[in-house]
């Protein structure tokens, strides 16, 4: 049942944060942003929430459950802190964004923009 768990997910919190997750087959859940948080799913005994999300420590942080939507599998989990939603990335989802060739060339500079190091230049009037 843990398999159906596999892959990458992105969390948002009820305050609208978002994270990426990834979920091993073996149910161990590491976190993009901070690799060395690793907590683990397992199967629970309750048919309502047949997920549970425990600690390194063993400690029960939360229950979940599964959830099919029309974006795709949803775990919804329910805890003392509040309520998440992770929702599965497809796994044809690129993981790299690659650009257009022939873009645009950026131009990464600070000068004379607000937080630069720099003070703003005052304009030159044009030479007569």
């Amino acid at each position: 049942m843990l398999s159906a768990l596999e892959g990458r997910w992105l969390m948002e919190d009820g305050e609208g944060n978002t994270t990426f997750a990834v979920i091993s087959a073996t149910g161990d859940v590491s976190f993009v942003e901070d690799p060395e948080a690793t907590m683990r799913i397992q199967t629970g005994e309750s048919t309502d929430a047949p997920f549970v999300m425990v600690s390194n420590e063993g400690e029960e942080l939360c229950q979940g459950k599964l959830v099919e939507t029309a974006d795709g599998p949803t775990l919804e989990l329910e805890g003392q802190e509040g309520t998440e939603t992770w929702r599965k990335i497809k796994p044809e989802a690129p993981k790299v964004v690659s650009r257009k060739k022939g873009g645009l060339p950026r131009i990464f500079t600070k000068e004379g923009q607000q937080g630069s190091n720099q003070p703003e230049q005052p304009e030159q009037p044009p030479p007569e």
